[in-house]
């Protein structure tokens, strides 16, 4: 070590002593060990800037105050950009003159005040000196949570799966609380937006759809994962009735874990998941149309069944204070290390408050006895506390042989606390239905607050205050003296569950149509409007008898045109039901 630090200072002033101290206190551990095994090599280096906004005191303020949920998202957006843009320039523009330093790949983020790098060691010993950096850290790796396959699984026509049912969730729906305009965002793997479990509730399909993937091409899967996840939490196969999601008519928004740098898109780059990357994914969290006035653009929750297994406990404290500051909840699986004790994973093992952040541990949701499963990892957790904050998770919910959608519109069941908090977050969308202005941090406090005890009496470190109890939560915000929103029958005039193109990118492209009648009377006609992206819209008139809660397939007349193009756009003008684009490359 002392070799290589002299080697460094070359030139610098500072006894070896002083400096040494400066980047043993700056420098993370790993980062400090990947410099010294390859000097030469440059290594992903994310640079804390000094000047912080504290978005810890953001969120106790907010939370104390009530404040309105458009009012602090606003707050926390502009806040946190103005100090990025009063105070990352001149370090950028230091980093860009400095020698080992690839000004190419400096990426900015706002939402802790950091930059990303690739440097040289030399250059990041250097940079340890700078007073503007307070910490110098790895980009390091992370991970999905392990999950154990069980078995394949087919569709169940009109089925509700046994985990919504032990978790209440049909209570919310009796009352009108199905998630509809309400969403979700699952970092994970990606989603397979095709699948019909998945493809009427995508965001994209109503939005513009950077506002709902953060990342390029028509949403995919790397692997199985995300898109099971996201089936627990809003799934529905509309054409079978086949519910496998607690939230099954809200929007699910996604991508996968990756920098997002590079031509390559989706699942075509290396699937390359670190602690960056989820920043940035954070980041748009916030704010995905760009706009800091509104928040109708927001997810109400994100559902984080991943870890990072070089944990420390403060690297993602600012991070996710901002976020849960902003009004999103957060959700973490708890990790599958278990039964051990103080196996407790990652992000789940924060503790900043009783429910940030808020873990999830897994049970057996189809025996009555709700039975903690063995791998479901166990507190306490490592970081300081006392009390409720040692005691992980904050809650559990059905983990165990959950089937829900994987890639090849299909179906498996799957073992895992991964499994477990999307239940968890359908939850916080169902209740953010029904109380659309309380935060996260409520919404999670009435579910901790209400779950149902299991194993031993009180909050302990397997099931942690028990498994989730919807209709207990409900009643728990109403005698809090909040008023749930009165939810009327909605109407639709129709509900587009599936566009695909047929033909080509280039000559006659046709679309064939499938929609369902939601509303309670019959349909005898539909204008439907389509066309290329950005190009001339035609219309076609439908005629016919369509009952409530039946679907029919229109095939539309062709498209014809000369040039490539990259969406066929199909909007609908009645009913709400919003616009599809279709990616011709996919078909």
């Amino acid at each position: 070590m002392k070799k290589l630090l002299l080697l460094l200072l070359c030139g610098v002033s500072l006894p070896l002593s002083v400096f040494a101290q400066i980047l043993a206190e700056k420098t993370d551990p790993l980062l400090l060990q990947r410099m010294n095994a390859a000097p030469d090599e440059y290594q992903e280096v994310i640079i804390d800037l000094s000047d912080q906004e504290d978005t810890g005191a953001m969120l106790e303020y907010f939370e104390t105050n009530k404040t309105p949920l458009r009012t602090r998202t606003y707050e926390v957006i502009t806040r946190l950009q103005a100090k990025a843009a009063a105070t990352q320039p001149a370090v950028i523009e230091r980093l860009k003159q400095t020698d080992g330093v690839d000004a190419g790949t400096l990426y900015p983020v706002w939402i802790v005040n950091s930059i990303y790098v690739k440097a040289k060691a030399a250059a990041i010993s250097r940079m340890a000196e700078w007073p503007e950096i307070s910490r110098l850290s790895w980009n390091a790796p992370v991970e999905i949570e392990s999950f154990t396959r069980k078995s394949a699984a087919a569709v169940s026509p009109n089925g509700t799966e046994p985990g919504l049912r032990a978790i209440k969730a049909p209570f919310m729906w009796n009352l009108g609380y199905t998630g509809y305009g309400r969403k979700a965002l699952v970092i994970d793997t990606g989603d397979e937006g095709d699948h019909p479990a998945l493809v009427a509730n995508f965001w994209g399909n109503y939005a513009p759809k950077d506002h709902a993937w953060k990342g390029g091409g028509y949403p995919e899967d790397c692997a199985d994962h995300g898109t099971h996840v996201t089936g627990t939490v809003v799934g529905l196969d509309r054409k079978t009735n086949d519910t496998i999601g607690v939230a099954y008519n809200a929007h699910w928004m996604g991508g996968p874990m990756q920098f997002p740098v590079g031509n390559a898109t989706g699942c075509e780059q290396s699937f390359t998941q670190t602690v960056f990357a989820n920043t940035v994914t954070m980041q748009w969290s916030i704010n995905p149309d760009g706009n800091a006035s509104t928040i109708e653009d927001q997810p109400d929750v994100v559902n984080c069944s991943w870890r990072s297994p070089n944990f420390d406990c403060t690297e993602s404290v600012a991070l996710l204070n901002a976020v849960e500051a902003a009004g999103i909840a957060v959700v973490w699986a708890q990790g599958n290390e278990g039964p051990g004790t103080g196996t407790v994973t990652s992000g789940a093992a924060m503790n900043m408050s009783l429910v940030n952040s808020f873990a999830v541990g897994a049970i057996d949701g189809a025996n009555p006895a709700y039975p903690i499963a063995g791998f479901s990892s166990r507190g306490p957790t490592p970081c300081t506390g006392s009390g409720s904050l040692k005691i992980k998770p904050e809650v559990c919910a059905p983990g165990v042989s959950v089937r829900s959608s994987v890639t090849g519109s299909t179906y498996e069941a799957f073992d895992g606390t991964s499994m477990a908090a999307p239940h968890v977050a359908g939850a916080v969308v169902l209740l953010r239905d029904a109380f659309p202005d309380l935060s996260g941090i409520q919404i999670k406090t009435a579910l901790y607050n209400s779950a149902k005890d299991l194993g031993t009496a009180g909050e302990d470190n397997a099931y942690g205050m028990g498994i989730i109890d919807l209709q207990a939560a409900y009643n728990y915000l109403i005698n809090e003296g909040n008023v749930g929103l009165i939810k009327a029958a909605r109407r639709f005039d129709e509900t587009l569950i599936d566009a695909k193109v047929n033909g080509g990118c280039k000559g006659p492209v046709g679309v064939t149509l499938t929609f369902e009648n939601a509303s309670t009377e019959n349909i005898t006609s539909l204008t439907i409007t389509y066309g290329l992206e950005n190009g001339t819209q035609q219309s076609y008139d439908w005629a016919g008898n369509l009952a409530p809660n039946t679907f029919t397939t229109v095939t539309l007349p062709s498209l014809t045109y000369d040039l490539d193009f990259n969406h066929v756009a199909v909007s609908f003008p009645l009913g709400g039901a919003g616009s599809l684009a279709v990616d011709c490359w996919r078909k």
